[in-house]
């Protein structure tokens, strides 16, 4: 009886279902790439969802430079990058219980280059 009853009650462990939703490049400097993105939909949160994380990489190797934070904002900026460099990024939620829930898939942002015309 008990065994049939923990089928049915809820996972402290749930993960979301999706990954953040219409993740996009909001700015782009020689030194930043800021992104957004929309929030995991309420009917796929199976938690409670408390930040999102931003992998953040070189598009040239696929390694991973950093981890950004945002607690519970929809939006990210990292700073201290290559002028002309090209950059992946990667966003997840994590829960209240520090679960990653699904990644959304890579997208790439390129920093603008140095170079100043002057007249």
């Amino acid at each position: 009886m008990l065994k049939n009853f923990m089928h049915f009650a809820p996972s402290l462990y749930a993960v979301p279902n999706v990954a953040p939703p219409n993740v996009r490049v909001t700015g782009v400097t020689a030194s930043s790439v800021s992104i957004a993105w929309d929030p995991v939909p309420c009917l796929n949160q199976n938690s409670e969802i408390v930040g999102y994380r931003s992998h953040v990489g070189f598009s040239s190797t696929g390694r991973v430079l950093a981890t950004g934070i945002s607690d519970t904002g929809t939006s990210y900026t990292r700073t201290g990058l290559t002028a002309g460099t090209s950059y992946f990024f990667q966003v997840y939620s994590v829960t209240s219980t520090n679960i990653q829930g699904r990644i959304a898939e890579r997208f790439y942002a390129t920093t603008s280059s140095e170079y100043k015309h002057e007249s």
